[in-house]
């Protein structure tokens, strides 16, 4: 299938089908990401005491470090003994390229991203056509990267069952009409034609936490921003980039170009959770455990109160109202004469002792179904002897360790689009350094010429 064989306007309409599909699974993010972030996070004042826990935030700062390690290695292997060097050579490239690129912290983003649906990444060549990376100014013309991708702004096939299987997957990027204009491979008429930035649904998409409308206005008029989405079509082994249909759609593309990169795409998607049979999206783990979040909150909220109230008084027969008065001024250590009997301290309001036990028990499902955060956090036992700690910390590592298997998967799929880019540069020379056993180094270099 070739791209002229796609009608611009049919097609337009089929993308904006697909953003419709996953609305409401990306505002229940947004509603997830409100909760993670807490109450202080955007609003100007904040009801003080409203929010006296946050067990997703406990729970994903306890996750993350168990799934993520500082300074990971790529290691690429090949059983054709005579090119065993060069696959080392390029698995040092790839390392090189990481910690240039920030790899860990595009990682430790997706694996957040992750808790609360899935997570995306786009990899490709900054600003040759594959990709286009307005606002990273670290990323050099022509370099190999890996960026996330806001769930708010992925797009697939509408119809489809598996992310591997969509007709079509893309993202929308926001970026300044001249960056467009001087690109040869868009048609500029077009692009003129381009409403300036806006998004119907803006309020209820993530970065709408922390941004206002003035803004973001004002962003708009300084550089003149406007919506695009680019679409990856397997089936026309080309990249596609449309007019936002949730806005504008128009009688042709803004561009039609060959596919150059990875058979499998651009994407690469990390779930932390098991598929969900004839759905591309996953379960989003938070979603899991909001409920019993929000009615621990509750609870919470309703001891501090509880605890706030309570008033120690003494109530004095009227016939002993001088001595009640010489006991509320007396000092530590007064000796004051009189009847005890006139006098008795009562204690009212105060912590219910049934609620303190509800608030234990949703703290105990709630880790429980997410999979014992306060043992990876090391807060508390919980295990009354060393064997029943043993049989807690197994069953916490089967789901652990599965987790992590699914993070390390996406990891590889990164790198291995990765190592396809560089592994097709006819211009690559890269310089690289290998330590030798006592500390010293030596210099290798990755060129064409090894493969």
């Amino acid at each position: 299938m070739e791209p002229k064989a796609l009608d611009p306007r049919k097609f337009a309409s089929i993308v904006k089908q697909g953003f419709l599909r996953s609305r409401h699974y990306r505002r229940a993010r947004a509603m997830f990401i409100h909760a993670y972030a807490g109450q202080y996070y955007a609003k100007k004042y904040g009801l003080k005491g409203d929010e006296p826990v946050n067990l997703i935030f406990h729970t994903i700062r306890s996750l993350i470090p168990t799934l993520v390690m500082k300074n990971s290695i790529s290691d690429v292997s090949t059983e054709i003994i005579p090119q065993k060097e060069y696959a080392y050579l390029l698995g040092l490239a790839l390392n090189q390229n990481h910690k240039k690129n920030d790899r860990i912290e595009v990682l430790r983003y997706g694996l957040v991203d992750a808790c609360f649906g899935y997570a995306l990444f786009k990899t490709g060549v900054a600003q040759n056509g594959t990709m286009i990376n307005h606002g990273d100014v670290l990323i050099d013309q022509g370099e190999v990267y890996t960026d996330n991708v806001d769930l708010d702004d992925h797009i697939i096939d509408p119809t489809c069952r598996k992310f591997r299987k969509a007709t079509f997957e893309g993202d929308r990027n926001r970026v300044p009409r001249i960056i467009l204009l001087n690109d040869d491979d868009f048609d500029h008429d077009l692009v003129m034609k381009l409403p300036r930035s806006r998004h119907t649904d803006a309020k209820s998409k993530v970065e709408a936490i922390t941004q206002s409308n003035m803004s973001k206005s004002e962003i708009d008029d300084l550089q003149d921003m406007v919506d695009i989405v680019e679409l990856f079509v397997p089936g026309a082994d080309a990249l596609i980039t449309i007019a936002d249909p949730e806005q504008i759609i128009m009688e042709n593309f803004l561009a039609a170009r060959e596919y150059f990169g990875p058979e499998d795409g651009p994407y690469t998607h990390m779930a932390l959770t098991q598929p969900v049979p004839g759905n591309p999206y996953p379960i989003a783990p938070v979603g899991i455990w909001y409920d019993l979040h929000h009615a621990a909150g509750i609870t919470m909220k309703k001891l501090v109160d509880q605890i706030i109230r309570q008033r120690d008084i003494l109530v004095v027969d009227p016939a002993g109202a001088d001595e009640g008065e010489d006991i509320r001024t007396a000092s530590d250590g007064d000796v004051i004469v009189g009847s005890p009997e006139m006098a008795k301290p009562f204690s009212i309001g105060g912590q219910n002792p049934q609620n303190e036990a509800a608030m234990s028990s949703l703290q105990t499902w709630y880790n429980y179904m997410s999979g014992n955060p306060d043992q990876m956090a090391g807060v508390q036992v919980g295990a009354k002897t060393a064997t029943g700690q043993s049989i807690l910390q197994a069953n916490q590592n089967v789901t652990t360790e599965d987790m992590r298997d699914m993070a390390y998967d996406a990891a590889a799929k990164l790198d291995s689009k990765e190592a396809w880019y560089m592994h097709t540069d006819p211009f690559i020379d890269m310089m690289l350094g290998k330590r030798q056993p006592g500390g010293e180094y030596i210099q290798l270099t990755l060129t064409p010429e090894q493969r």
